[in-house]
């Protein structure tokens, strides 16, 4: 305990829902409200990466009064909502001093990444000041992911930038955050979707609802009034965490339950690229109003509904999940769609 001058390392990138033992879940929570990482906003913390409470930890507990840490880290600490205690300087004893942004390298890891350098810093104003901190961008094509940094170097291409820790109005009133390369204290407004959202859009575990369809299909031909044969996706499974990863759906289900969606590498300004194929229990009805909405079922439901191909596949996918759920999900008696929606 405060021994080390400095620590540096690559802590687990998992999302604090992502741990399923209930005990040690409760251990993270501890932790993080007792250094003030745990987000204001309830609906971030399933989202928090337990990263930022190692980064906190390894600050307060391993380093000596002037000990430096440099964690390696996903992109998400530069902007995401969850980590906004960390970007500024609310985290009990942790000072951000400089930001590398890998995001322009690959091959490199599965997720965007960057490097966050940090002091351990007793002093109460350890927001990032308004001149910004030092840091780097680093672009380049890679011959593979595992490299040394003497192979790796005149591939490179390293710009030195500025972080500034820029604040804009969110929705509802909230204060956001971002780590930026140009100050931008003076944008604020709120996003005019804020209140029409409970949060990002998610839909997990990915390996039961995004697909890739398992048998030949002419381009353009329409498969809405066919059973179609269905596998899941190779990214989905390849991104997969424990206890998901190397769970894989095969089947059949009904062209209407297939449907597109977008996660962030398919999103561009205006504009979706190639967005991914989802199967999803959702029919669409039509109320007195005559207007169309979306109803949610579970196997059961599809059965009922005339959807036995679907419901088969959901089945599968709602055994899975009762196997292999979290603690607090069995304990909350959450089955697979009330997750999902």
């Amino acid at each position: 305990m405060n021994r080390f001058d400095f620590v540096v390392g690559n802590p687990p990138w998992l999302t604090y829902a992502a741990v399923s033992n209930g005990e040690y879940q409760g251990l993270l929570r501890q932790l993080s409200d007792s250094y003030a990482v745990t987000p204001v906003a309830r609906a971030n913390m399933p989202h928090l990466e337990i990263a930022a409470i190692f980064l906190a930890h390894a600050v307060n507990y391993f380093l000596k009064a002037a000990g430096q840490l440099v964690f390696v880290l996903p992109r998400s600490f530069l902007s995401a909502d969850q980590h906004d205690n960390t970007r500024t300087g609310v985290i009990e004893g942790v000072k951000l001093t400089q930001a590398w942004d890998l995001d322009g390298v690959s091959p490199l890891f599965r997720v965007p990444s960057c490097t966050l350098f940090a002091v351990r810093s007793q002093d109460e104003q350890r927001q990032i000041p308004p001149a910004g901190i030092p840091g780097l961008a680093l672009a380049g094509r890679l011959p593979r992911a595992q490299i040394y940094w003497n192979e790796a170097e005149d591939k490179l291409r390293i710009a030195p930038v500025r972080w500034f820790c820029s604040r804009l109005q969110g929705g509802r009133g909230a204060a956001r955050s971002a780590l930026t390369t140009q100050s931008m204290e003076a944008l604020v407004g709120s996003n005019a979707y804020a209140s029409r959202f409970y949060q990002g859009a998610t839909i997990v575990p990915r390996n039961f609802f995004f697909v890739e369809i398992d048998q030949p299909v002419r381009r353009g031909e329409n498969i809405r009034d066919r059973i179609v044969a269905l596998r899941t996706a190779a990214a989905a499974d390849r991104e997969a965490k424990r206890p998901w990863k190397g769970q894989k759906l095969s089947g059949r289900a009904e062209g209407s339950l297939l449907f597109r969606t977008a996660i962030s590498r398919n999103i561009i300004p205006f504009a979706l690229v190639d967005p991914p194929l989802v199967v999803l229990p959702l029919v669409l009805e039509t109320d007195a109003d005559a207007q169309e909405r979306f109803k949610l079922l579970d196997a059961e439901g599809l059965l009922e509904e005339g959807f036995p191909y679907g419901s088969a596949w959901f089945f599968e996918a709602e055994k899975c999940w009762d196997r292999d759920k979290t603690d607090l999900n069995r304990e909350n008696k959450t089955n697979l769609s009330s997750y999902l929606n």
